[in-house]
């Protein structure tokens, strides 16, 4: 038994941990302002700018100039001006917090999480459900993976061959605008194009980006890549993501069904993200490795991990997980590096419910079509299942349920 006075150390040990975990996230952010702020002359803001600006072929030379150095002022008198304000706030502001941790740290901390996730899922569930669920798909998943193993000896060996056909995006996008065929309805016809972001954003931006054009012109539509973050292993999943059968396809299709224009604006993440998470995990049937088994294998994993995230996520937050509950708990399922555990604290303290969106929404579209496969019975139709929620569009879990065809 151990006496209070290691308690007491074990303490402030922890408080210190957080302590330097903040002081960590404050720097994160100053340094993200600063390097925005040096990048101004040639920053997304003054390039797509000047992009969009050449398009017009009814200004001249010198209207275009004109347009431009305006467009850098504006720039550098007050959205350079505002990020200077923050950084100079956040640095004022350092040490002088009072909480630390995850969310339900902070007072009510467990209510507004609950409120975050139920405004992104509106879903009749509690986190203590959605975090059994979890539990129950993770294990599911093992066994599946370990049902694998034992029917294909020697497949863990060909783990590093699987590989998709194209790497080059465009070519991506018209592959699987093809292969969406057979499980997804007729999508609408858009135009599209695949950009990179600039430079200044690479550190910090996601692996990659799909842009919602106007809501009363779904003409131009372009997808981000981060060169820095998204490589050729995993530019195709990231693509079913983005593109087909994920946002850009979901969201022109219902662009097409002239619904009140509301329904485009009020947008459950839950849905949105959830939609997409669960396109880019079907996108691994799509491999040309002629191993369907491998296939599995490798949509299993990356189900898994999401659905990890999404625990360590309720863990932080909801739960109070220190950095070491994390590792304690991804070192379970073999993530021995402990620089994974402090990428993923860090993570969930920065957006507390951010990949719940993601990982409960998967959840829920598997659920979804669980129930749809049990109450369709012989009759069921992946197609028409898929049809279903897009014809629907972006709403709550609840009413997707609810609605489910006999």
């Amino acid at each position: 038994m151990r006496d209070g006075s290691y308690v007491i150390v074990d303490r402030l040990c922890e408080a210190t941990t957080q302590l330097l975990e903040i002081i960590k996230k404050q720097e994160e952010i100053i340094e993200q302002c600063n390097t925005f702020i040096d990048s101004a002359d040639d920053g997304y803001l003054i390039t797509t700018f000047e992009e969009k600006l050449n398009n017009l072929p009814e200004l001249d030379e010198t209207q275009k100039s004109s347009y431009q150095e305006r467009n850098k002022a504006a720039v550098n008198e007050h959205v350079i001006k505002g990020y200077r304000i923050l950084a100079d706030g956040i640095e004022q502001l350092k040490n002088t917090g009072k909480y630390s941790g995850g969310l339900c740290n902070y007072p009510n901390g467990q209510k507004y999480y609950e409120y975050l996730v139920n405004n992104q899922m509106g879903w009749s569930k509690t986190i203590d459900e959605y975090d059994a669920l979890l539990d129950s798909y993770i294990s599911r998943n093992i066994a599946s993976i370990q049902g694998l193993y034992r029917k294909n000896l020697g497949l863990s060996d060909q783990f590093s061959t699987f590989h998709f056909q194209y790497t080059q995006p465009m070519e991506i996008l018209s592959d699987l605008k093809e292969k969406i065929k057979t499980s997804f309805p007729e999508g609408a016809d858009v135009n599209y194009e695949v950009k990179y972001i600039t430079k200044a954003l690479q550190d910090y931006a996601s692996p990659a980006m799909y842009f919602t054009p106007q809501i009363d012109n779904n003409a131009v539509n372009s997808i981000y890549i981060n060169p820095k973050s998204t490589g050729s292993s995993d530019i195709y999943t990231t693509l079913a993501h983005e593109g087909f059968p994920g946002h850009l396809y979901q969201i022109t299709y219902f662009a097409n069904k002239n619904s009140d224009l509301i329904r485009h604006i009020i947008q459950p993440g839950g849905y949105i993200e959830g939609w997409a998470t669960y396109c880019e995990a079907l996108s691994y049937q799509y491999a040309d490795t002629d191993n369907a088994p491998l296939n599995t294998l490798m949509q299993l994993n990356y189900s898994t991990i999401m659905l990890i995230y999404g625990k360590v996520d309720i863990g932080v937050n909801y739960y109070g997980w220190s950095e070491d509950d994390v590792y304690n708990f991804i070192s379970s399922y073999g993530f021995n590096d402990k620089s994974v555990a402090t990428q993923m604290y860090s993570q969930m303290l920065s957006e507390p419910a951010n990949y719940c969106k993601y990982v409960l929404g998967y959840v829920g579209f598997m659920e979804l079509k669980a129930a749809a496969m049990q109450k369709q019975g012989n009759s069921f139709n992946l197609k028409e299942f898929h049809q279903y929620i897009l014809d629907m569009g972006p709403v709550q879990f609840d009413i997707l349920f609810e609605n489910l065809p006999e």
